[in-house]
């Protein structure tokens, strides 16, 4: 009897069903803010857009910054994301044009990846 309902409990297929959030929506991050917090990593996604409405009435350019989500992932989780992110851009980079990790950020606050050590990310992306 036992071997009968393991092959029906086998035989029986799960459904599996995704959904999108009603929050769902693309971003183009300007800058990322973060650390290590005890379990995880975190990483805050910021943007940033100038103010059309300062620009016209008041003629002052307006940066507005905006903290739009924050990740936060387990070692492993990031982990896993660093692997996913860097096979996505070696076949950028293969296919459109090799990036300058030389000219790092133009935000002061944002880390350069001059810290991260490009010549350690292109040896990377070459063994991929």
């Amino acid at each position: 009897m036992a071997t009968e309902e393991t092959k029906e409990q086998t035989t029986q297929q799960k459904e599996m069903r995704g959904y999108r959030s009603p929050q769902y929506r693309e971003i183009t991050p300007t800058a990322f803010f973060g650390g290590i917090r005890q379990g995880y990593i975190e990483a805050t996604l910021i943007t940033s857009k100038i103010s059309a409405i300062e620009k016209m009435f008041k003629g002052n350019d307006v940066v507005e910054y905006t903290e739009e989500i924050t990740l936060n992932l387990t070692p492993l989780q990031a982990k896993m994301l660093t692997a996913w992110l860097l096979k996505y851009l070696k076949y950028y980079e293969d296919i459109f044009m090799k990036t300058n990790a030389e000219e790092g950020s133009e935000n002061k606050e944002q880390p350069s990846l001059k810290e991260v050590s490009p010549a350690k990310l292109d040896e990377i992306l070459k063994e991929l």
